[in-house]
C-alpha cells in the first residue's frame, strides 16, 4: 500500500480552541464542531475542514468520511452543498473535506496536473486518526464529480485504508478498470448518477467510462452479479424525478456490496443537496444513501483469510510527522529487522525488534522525510514518515 509523509501539521479550530500536534483528545467537544487544519506535503501546502458531530467522545472511536469537491470547486462550498454535515450529527461520524490543490484531484486525466493526491489523502487519513483516534477499520471516501472519480482512484491504489467509497456524478477514467483487477482486497462502492448528466455522461465519454459499465465492473469483482435487488423510490419531493436503487448483495444477502442510485433526467447534481437546482432531486438525501451505505462496512469484518493478505504489505509507523526521537510500528508475532534510510537512500539505522515490540528508537534526526523498512519481509512496502 502507498504510504506517504507530511512535513508540518498543525491543527486549529474555528472555535476558540486552538489544538497543535498530535493528541487532541474528543473528551469535553460537547457541541458539534467545526475544524480546520492543514501541513505541509510534498512541499505544499494542504488544507482540510474537519466537522465533527455534537457529543463527538460519547459515540466512541468515530468513524470518518472523506467528502471531496469537484472540479473547479472547493472544500467549504462541497460542506454546503452536500449537507452530509446534517446526516453526521444524527449517525455519529467525522467528516473531512480536503481542499485539492488549483481546486482539482489527480484523478489520471490527460489535463491533470501531477500532483499525488493519492499520498495527500493518505497522509491526511494518517493525521487525523493520530490526532482524534477515529477508527481506522471504518475510514470512508466520496466525492461529487471529480471527487467521486478520486474516489474510485482510492479504491484501486487506497484499498487496504478505505472500507467503502462512493461516486455522485462521478465515475472511473477509461483506462482506471484494468489497474483494478489486482487489488488485494475489493472495496464495495456506490454509485449515484443522473441520466441527463452533462458533464460526466451516463453513457461515457472522454472523461469516464460509461457509468453501467463501472458498477458491473464492480459487481464482477464482488463476485455478485446474479445477486440483483432493484427497487423504485418514491417521488417523495413531487418533483417528477424517477429514481431507481439498485443493490448487489452478498451471498447471504446480509449486506449490500455495490450500490446504484439512477435519477432518470438528472443532471450532474447532488440529490437532497443544498440549492434545489434544476435537474436535482429532493426525492433522497444522497449523503444520508452514502453513510447507510458506509455504515454496513468495515475493515474489522473483512475475513481473517482476506484480511491477512492485504495487511501483510502495510506497515504502519507513528507518530508522523515524528516527535522527538522515539518510533512506533506495526506489532508483529516474529523478530524483524528495521532498516532506516533518508530521502536519497542513506543508511541511518540497522536495528532488529523482538517479537511483540513497537517502538524503535532513533538517533537524532534533522528535518525532512525518512523511509523504514522491514528487511526481514519481502513483500512489505517501506513506510514514510517525516521529521517535524
Amino acid at each position: 500500500m502507498r504510504q506517504a509523509g507530511v512535513l508540518l501539521c498543525y491543527m486549529r479550530t474555528l472555535l476558540t480552541l486552538v489544538a497543535w500536534g498530535f493528541g487532541v483528545s474528543l473528551t469535553g467537544l460537547s457541541a458539534q464542531t467545526d475544524l480546520t487544519g492543514g501541513f505541509t506535503f510534498d512541499g505544499q501546502a494542504r488544507d482540510y475542514r474537519l466537522h465533527l458531530p455534537p457529543d463527538a467522545a460519547g459515540f466512541g472511536r468515530l468513524p470518518l468520511v472523506l467528502n471531496l469537491h469537484g472540479y473547479a470547486s472547493f472544500a467549504a462550498q462541497q460542506e454546503g452543498y452536500s449537507r452530509m454535515n446534517e446526516v453526521a450529527d444524527t449517525a455519529g461520524f467525522a467528516v473531512c473535506y480536503p481542499n485539492g490543490l488549483n481546486r482539482e484531484w489527480n484523478v489520471g486525466w490527460v489535463f491533470n496536473r501531477p500532483t499525488d493526491d493519492v499520498g495527500f489523502l493518505l497522509a491526511l487519513v494518517d493525521t487525523l486518526v493520530a490526532n482524534y483516534g477515529f477508527d481506522a477499520d471504518r475510514i470512508y471516501a466520496c466525492g461529487m464529480s471529480n471527487g467521486g472519480f478520486m474516489s474510485y482512484r482510492l479504491a484501486c491504489e487506497a484499498s487496504g485504508t478505505f472500507a467503502a467509497i462512493g461516486s455522485v456524478t462521478g465515475g472511473m477514467v477509461p483506462g482506471l478498470r484494468g489497474r483494478c483487477e489486482d487489488t488485494e482486497r475489493v472495496v464495495p462502492v456506490m454509485q449515484i448518477h443522473g441520466t441527463d448528466d452533462p458533464t460526466v455522461p451516463f453513457r461515457g465519454g472522454l472523461i469516464n467510462d460509461p457509468i453501467d459499465t463501472t458498477v458491473a465492473f464492480w459487481a464482477r469483482r464482488h463476485g455478485v452479479t446474479d445477486n440483483l435487488e432493484s427497487s423504485d423510490i418514491p417521488d417523495r419531493a413531487d418533483d417528477g424525478f424517477t429514481r431507481t436503487r439498485y443493490r448487489y448483495l452478498s451471498d447471504d444477502g446480509g449486506i449490500s456490496l455495490v450500490e446504484y442510485y439512477v435519477v432518470d433526467d438528472g443532471l450532474h447534481t447532488w440529490p437532497g443537496g443544498a440549492g434545489n437546482l434544476r435537474g436535482q432531486t429532493q426525492d433522497f438525501s444522497a449523503s444520508a444513501a452514502l453513510w447507510r451505505f458506509f455504515e454496513q462496512h468495515s475493515l474489522a469484518t473483512v475475513s481473517e483469510a482476506v484480511e491477512a493478505g492485504f495487511r501483510q504489505n502495510l506497515l504502519r509507523v507513528w507518530p508522523n510527522p515524528l516527535v522527538g526521537r522515539e518510533l512506533h510500528v506495526s506489532p508483529s508475532d516474529e523478530r524483524r529487522v528495521f532498516l532506516l534510510t533518508d530521502a536519497v537512500g542513506r543508511e541511518l539505522l540497522r536495528e532488529p525488534l523482538p517479537p511483540g515490540q513497537t517502538r524503535l528508537a532513533l538517533p537524532v534526526l534533522p528535518k525532512g522525510m525518512y523511509l523504514l523498512r522491514d528487511e526481514t519481509c519481502d513483500a512489505c512496502l517501506p513506510a514514510r514518515f517525516v521529521k517535524d
